[in-house]
């Protein structure tokens, strides 16, 4: 699965600490690549979050098993 960022998550992102933000980035990258990490789906949306400390990533997923 391929990750885009909107710009307004580009510009999230550099206003995070570089050791929150690499982490953050390896759990989407590994979500997208595994569907597995603490993904919960937001209630009442189809959008998804996954967390990472107090940083949390809203995103929606187009994988074939949701």
């Amino acid at each position: 699965m391929q990750i885009a960022y909107t710009k307004v998550a580009r510009k999230g992102l550099k206003t995070m600490p570089v050791k929150d933000r690499t982490a953050l980035i390896a759990k989407l990258e590994a979500y997208a690549a595994t569907g597995e990490g603490d993904v919960k789906r937001l209630v009442g949306s189809d959008y998804l979050r996954l967390r990472h400390g107090d940083w949390r990533a809203i995103f929606e997923s187009r994988m074939a098993c949701w």
